[in-house]
């Protein structure tokens, strides 16, 4: 290693070989979390019939989520339907769904 720029003498011997130091997982969204509550008041399809977003009302605030996940689609419809509660988590300035709770 020493004939490519390394220092070879600089790494101490181990019986159990290279044991990398482990860095802290940081997830990029764990900074920028924004929380809204409310009930589902509009879910948005766009001209070939695909969910692409849905907008929850909250008394005299409403927020417009997008997301073409059809899972997601499946929940707001239900909300929407059955008059449930939905808390939705978001990170980023996008915006992006993290977290999506549904309360009876």
């Amino acid at each position: 290693m020493d004939g490519l720029g390394g220092h070879a003498n600089a790494i101490p011997p181990s019986l159990l070989g290279y044991l990398p130091t482990p860095r802290p997982v940081r997830r990029p969204c764990e900074e920028d979390l924004e929380e809204f509550t409310g009930k589902v008041c509009e879910v948005v399809f766009d001209c070939f019939g695909d969910f692409v977003g849905f907008v929850l009302d909250k008394c005299c605030e409403r927020r417009t989520y997008e997301s073409r996940e059809r899972h997601i689609g499946d929940l707001v419809l239900r909300a929407l339907k059955e008059r449930l509660t939905l808390m939705v988590i978001t990170a980023g300035k996008e915006r992006q769904i993290v977290r999506l709770v549904a309360n009876g």
